[in-house]
């Protein structure tokens, strides 16, 4: 979901568009010196103007002693059926298989329903994402809360039976994608591929009919197959709670979906927001909704979506966002200075998500173009815009803030200081914790 069609994106407007080639030992270092040459030509030709060299790469981003000039070599997608899908074949594929799972990516209301009600009809475990409408609320019966990060240690899995939409968590996909599961059928709405993994072997068109389908075509009788799933969950609802001390980033998240008032709609930034709330949310209240703006994961227009989101829904708002994701729509405070949202604003002076990444290894290039600190707090930002502020410095001191701000009439930002760090090293030894645990 992060990859765009860069050529031609800007139209007719660019004096001159070239597309290089990836990077490799087999493209002559010629070809970008004459690229480059041919650029700068245009740009300050007459009239002079801007041009554009789109320069795509391959992962891994950073640098590496050695890559891999081939790069993956994708398979051809399964096509997908007519609206009315024939979820025979499907079915007879997942005829006998003990060990299989439904994931549920992003989805709506309905369709989450229509998941959750097939994974009943086969007697697997239900993995929800963030977004799913499944995955927060009250605890519900083979839904597997904390499938994130029992990922770590993932049970053994025969077959995926995905429905919506990728999920948040690349590190599920992969740690199920690993067990070259023999069957992967994906059940979303519209044509893309959804296949990032190369695993999909089943594809049908229109999640929430393709899931009543399979579900009729099945027979016999349910299977079971969640009790490994179900004990690793059962083993992390007891002992992730006191696991999480002090007040960090983790902890915030698991706070506020505890929280999180009845009827309040609940909005996620890109980045460690909407990770954190998949990865550390335990049961709570159920949100009227849960909006992430993934898209391409940008930051851009984070706050606005807040405001649109209060004023469709009509009912309170909590906003979890990053400093970076928050300055970029700074001005889209002015949006919500009337209205009932509550900012939570977690602000570890920069880029957060890539200290998770290998780029954070190499100090030369990390902090200027990757970690970007900015130095800034948020309180004068708060008094422009008329809103309350408090920076609650304990985790009590947070809950009771957070607990206050989302039963105002009016708009709150709580300030949540973090160390980029310490974050990290904080969600290593969480997830050795879970290693240890599902031993």
């Amino acid at each position: 979901n992060q990859t765009i069609h860069q050529p031609g994106i800007f139209g007719g407007y660019p004096r001159l568009a070239l597309d290089l080639p990836a990077p490799e030992d087999a493209v002559s270092s010629e070809v970008v010196r004459e690229a480059v040459r041919s650029a700068v030509s245009a740009a300050m030709g007459r009239p002079a103007g801007p041009v554009h060299l789109n320069c795509p790469f391959r992962k891994p981003l950073e640098p590496t002693a050695a890559l891999d000039p081939a790069g993956s070599r994708p398979s051809a997608p399964p096509a997908a059926t007519a609206s009315r899908p024939d979820a025979k074949p499907l079915a007879a594929a997942l005829g006998g298989v003990e060990h299989g799972v439904v994931l549920a990516g992003r989805t709506d209301a309905a369709t989450a329903s229509e998941a959750l009600a097939l994974a009943r009809r086969l007697g697997w475990p239900l993995l929800p994402d963030v977004c799913s409408h499944l995955r927060l609320g009250p605890a519900a019966e083979d839904v597997v809360t904390y499938a994130d990060l029992i990922s770590v240690a993932a049970p053994r899995v025969d077959a995926v039976v995905q429905v919506g939409r990728m999920p948040v968590s690349q590190r599920l996909t992969r740690a199920l994608a690993s067990q070259n599961p023999p069957v992967w059928a994906v059940l979303a709405d519209g044509d893309e591929r959804i296949d990032p993994h190369d695993t999909v072997t089943h594809r049908l068109r229109d999640a929430a009919p393709a899931c009543r389908a399979l579900r009729e075509a099945l027979t016999g009788t349910p299977r079971k197959s969640a009790s490994a799933w179900a004990r690793a969950q059962d083993v992390l609802a007891r002992r992730l709670p006191e696991a999480l001390q002090g007040l960090t980033e983790p902890s915030a998240a698991a706070d506020i979906a505890a929280l999180l008032p009845e009827g309040h709609g609940l909005v996620l930034a890109s980045s460690m927001p909407v990770r954190d709330m998949n990865t550390f949310a335990g049961p709570g209240t159920k949100p009227a909704v849960v909006v992430s703006n993934r898209g391409a994961s940008g930051i851009d227009g984070t706050v606005s979506t807040a405001a649109g989101v209060q004023e469709g829904l009509g009912a309170p708002v909590t906003l979890v966002i990053g400093d970076l994701a928050l300055l970029h729509d700074l001005n889209g405070l002015g949006l919500i200075r009337e209205r009932p949202v509550t900012v939570v604003a977690i602000n570890n002076d920069g880029g957060g998500i890539f200290s998770f990444l290998p780029i954070a290894g190499f100090d030369r290039l990390f902090e200027p173009y990757f970690g970007l600190p900015h130095g800034l707090g948020f309180e004068q930002a708060a008094g422009m815009y008329g809103m309350a502020y408090r920076c609650p410095e304990t985790r009590d001191e947070f809950r009771e803030a957070y607990q206050w701000a989302a039963h105002q009439p009016r708009p709150t930002l709580l300030e949540v200081r973090t160390d980029r760090t310490d974050n990290a090293a904080e969600h290593r030894r969480l997830n050795d914790l879970v290693r240890t645990w599902l031993r």
